[in-house]
């Protein structure tokens, strides 16, 4: 008898120790046991949780107490009792005068007797609300960002179609400017020519040459800008070919000669057997410049070296 009494103690004192709420019940729905856990965290009177006491009494109470939820409590203690008694299911709860989340498991044993046992999982219940709450403040400035994001594309859209308007308006102009321009220059420098030929012994050679000068450097400029217009239009399309650069500096030399002598600046030119692939016109445009402004900037006395040099 007493070694009955020891382990009676043991297996109480053992389904105490555990840390989930545990109540049995007969097949009449009474009350045969409950740990301490589950008269505590149910904060249970006495009353309740001595043996016989009916389940729907004890759902009664909790209802009473607010922790059903709201209605009619008669009515949630009979919900809750069949719930309980149904199939093996969990059913979270949370109660309401308490402030906690308990999940509840039940099951039917094979005397006809029920189970109950229950887990605080409030604090998990919280942590999967605050995810939650991230989650949906994270796709709201998600949906934020992406709306910005649209709105500045937008913007850029419309920006860079107003910027290739623009430089398309450019682009006519420098075409029609330059092209309008050139044909009364060209017709200025044949009457300059003119001018040179018939000053000639009267003192005003000087003056005319100068006026003839001036006349191709201006011509030179809208050239370029001719040029620029066009390969900005797509109208000129570079052609690439092999080109010998000798022949290019021997252009240059004859050209440029006469300006840096004028100016009392030697212009010397590096020889070279070296070949390029290219727009040969373009290229030659481009060394024509850097060598014209190289001699217009260099002071008397000064030399300008053109030379090539393989990267």
């Amino acid at each position: 008898m007493e070694v009955l009494i020891d382990r009676e103690d043991s297996l109480r004192q053992a389904v105490d120790f555990i840390p989930q709420g545990l109540a049995a019940f007969d097949r009449d729905l009474r009350l045969v046991t409950a740990n301490n856990r589950y008269r505590d965290v149910l904060a249970l009177p006495v009353g309740l949780v001595a043996p016989g006491t009916p389940l729907y009494d004890i759902a009664l109470f909790l209802a009473r107490r607010g922790d059903l939820g709201p209605g009619d409590a008669t009515y949630l203690a009979a919900q809750r009792v069949q719930e309980l008694t149904g199939s093996p299911h969990t059913v979270t709860q949370r109660l309401g005068a308490l402030g906690q989340t308990l999940e509840f498991y039940s099951s039917r044993l094979p005397n006809g007797g029920l189970v109950i046992s229950f887990s605080d999982v409030t604090d998990r219940v919280a942590a999967e609300s605050e995810i939650a709450d991230i989650n949906l403040s994270l796709e709201g400035r998600v949906e934020e960002r992406t709306a910005d994001l649209v709105r500045v594309n937008s913007e850029l859209e419309i920006a860079r179609a107003k910027a290739d308007a623009a430089n398309r308006d450019k682009t006519r102009f420098l075409a029609a400017a330059s092209h309008d321009l050139l044909q009364p220059l060209n017709a200025a420098r044949l009457y300059t020519a003119t001018l040179v030929e018939r000053a000639g012994g009267t003192g005003l050679d000087d003056l005319a040459s100068s006026i003839e000068q001036s006349l191709t450097a201006v011509e030179e400029i809208m050239s370029a800008l001719l040029d620029i217009s066009r390969l900005d239009a797509g109208a000129m399309k570079p052609t690439s070919a092999p080109f010998q650069i000798r022949d290019l500096l021997k252009k240059i030399d004859v050209e440029f000669a006469p300006l840096a002598e004028k100016k009392q600046v030697r212009l010397r030119l590096v020889e070279t057997c070296a070949a390029a692939v290219g727009d040969r016109a373009l290229v030659a445009r481009v060394v024509q410049n850097l060598v014209s402004n190289a001699i217009k900037y260099t002071r008397p006395g000064g030399q300008v070296l053109v030379g090539v040099r393989k990267r």
